[in-house]
């Protein structure tokens, strides 16, 4: 046996956090949260370790992530071999005659893609967006009262030119605009017909963005225990409406940039996709991406329902009812 494994063997991931002052917010599931002690962070939920594996990330700083060694070595300024004979005696664990090597394979592997999934994305830097017309305020819309309307920025615009792929230009017609917020900057906006007849039912602008390296709502996320993984925005609002913070998508599918940044959040995620076979299909996939890395729970909606099409008291219900993987 390697002094590493009986190390692991009796590890008690709380003593060691409380120990260095961590201020544990949570601890179930597997996953223990607190703010972060390496950077005195104040975010509660900032730092996230696993309980089983000892990996670990700070989503809030630039602190990276790793596994217990590692944050020992950072708390301690010391090696790796240092940290490993430094927990043998935090842990009162006996490890003489045993091997002190460096991490086995598996673990430097698993060590490797955890922390590339939390770190090695960002959203690309937009230039900031602005619209060449007037953008009205909106007061009404699908029966969503104002202060959500008001809270999203939700507008309407009666004629506006958007761009096409070649460069050349296109107008539309009476479109409600949802702004793109990233780190409170608008970076772009998603426009929905009102007309069932016109097309495109959704556009994006501007042409370059690419929705599928974003999340909408995602500022709003910081410091959530839980976040609601949704298709479309109007579900957004829908869940913000029962007082529960959602972010979408834009459609039934969870893009790798999407899943790192779900995991920068640090909070328990609730897959809330159409009851559809578009939905199922992306809940599933979405599942196993997500597993191991965050605890998991899944609202199932009927045939053909929605966050948005059904009332706000079932909406809660089956917030309250849903499944954990």
């Amino acid at each position: 046996m390697f002094a590493i494994d009986k190390i692991l063997q009796n590890i008690d991931v709380t003593k060691l956090l409380e120990h260095y002052g961590f201020n544990i917010s949570s601890n179930n599931g597997g996953y223990t949260r607190s703010a972060c002690k390496i950077h005195d962070g104040n975010n509660p939920t900032g730092f996230v370790m696993n309980t089983n594996t000892t990996l670990w990330f700070c989503h809030t700083g630039d602190c990276g992530g790793g596994d217990i060694f590692t944050l020992v070595q950072i708390m301690e300024k010391c090696t790796f071999q240092e940290s490993v004979k430094w927990l043998s005696n935090f842990y009162d664990v006996d490890i003489n005659n045993l091997e002190l090597s460096d991490r086995k394979n598996d673990v430097r592997k698993e060590l490797d893609r955890f922390v590339k999934a939390i770190l090695g994305s960002r959203i690309r830097n937009f230039k900031e967006f602005k619209f060449d017309t007037t953008v009205h305020q909106v007061k009404k819309y699908r029966g969503f009262k104002e202060d959500t309307l008001d809270y999203f920025d939700v507008g309407f615009v009666k004629e506006i030119e958007l761009e096409k792929n070649d460069g050349g230009k296109y107008s539309v017609f009476n479109r409600i605009v949802f702004p793109i917020f990233y780190k409170k900057e608008l970076v772009g906006a998603s426009l929905r017909r009102t007309k069932s007849s016109d097309v495109p039912k959704w556009s994006h602008q501007p042409i370059h963005i690419k929705t599928s390296d974003m999340l909408y709502n995602y500022d709003n996320t910081q410091g959530c225990l839980s976040v609601v993984v949704v298709e479309g925005i109007v579900d957004v609002l829908a869940f913000h409406e029962i007082g529960v913070v959602a972010v979408c998508t834009f459609g039934a599918h969870l893009s790798n940039r999407q899943y790192r940044l779900l995991l920068r959040t640090g909070a328990d995620i609730v897959l809330a996709y159409d009851g559809d076979d578009a939905g199922r299909t992306a809940t599933q996939k979405a599942i196993k991406l997500l597993k191991n890395k965050a605890n998991i729970s899944v609202i199932q909606f009927a045939d053909e329902q929605d966050a948005a099409n059904i009332s706000r008291e079932e909406l809660l219900a089956l917030y309250e009812q849903r499944k954990t993987y």
